[in-house]
């Protein structure tokens, strides 16, 4: 629905209308309704496609022009993760690099948007060096990441999505294993976001 939202809204030229979160949150499966062989889960893990989780801030903005890597910055300023997308041989690349500080609530924020960012690109590629278009990509689904990810109340966890709302769905969390590795970067005053 997230993806869907973005597509129409990037090919209406309207503003950004983020998706009512309840909906969305009833796709998710709890871990009885999933069925899946170790070969399929465990694909997605050794051959994810353009999506590389725990990029190193080097390989992120590879070649990039500096007003890129500002608006970047500019982009992710209040987040402890930051997302880039950039086209190598007609295909996207989707780096995702964590800060200093991340928690497993922040890996968990930067897996799904770089998953929604996905499948946003593979329905709708962008052109080989279009800064603006990949810009507005990223800016038009993390609108939707943050509602996705808002608390809106005490704990609220039925509201949004958190580890503590797929531990009441029956998802063990203990610990992520969702790709990132121990890599983190520290940029800045505005990445010790301290709450």
């Amino acid at each position: 629905e997230c993806v869907r939202r973005c597509q129409d809204d990037l090919l209406n030229g309207t503003g950004i209308e983020v998706p009512d979160v309840e909906p969305m949150l009833q796709t998710i499966l709890t871990p009885h309704d999933v069925s899946e062989s170790l070969w399929s889960s465990s694909r997605k893990l050794f051959f994810p496609g353009g999506v590389h989780l725990g990029a190193r801030v080097g390989d992120a903005f590879r070649g990039m022009e500096q007003i890129e890597i500002s608006d970047t910055m500019d982009n992710f300023k209040d987040e402890r993760y930051l997302i880039t997308l950039q086209n190598d041989r007609a295909r996207e690349i989707i780096s995702v690099v964590l800060c200093a500080g991340s928690t497993e609530e922040d890996e968990l924020k930067a897996f799904v948007h770089a998953q929604v960012l996905s499948a946003l690109c593979k329905r709708n590629p962008c052109s080989l060096n279009d800064h603006v278009r990949c810009q507005m990509y990223i800016s038009t689904t993390y609108e939707c990441i943050k509602q996705l990810f808002q608390a809106t109340g005490p704990k609220s966890v039925g509201s949004s999505l958190s580890l503590d709302w797929l531990k009441e769905r029956g998802w063990e969390i203990s610990r992520l294993y969702i790709g990132f590795g121990r890599y983190r970067v520290q940029i800045g005053d505005a990445r010790k976001k301290e709450e």
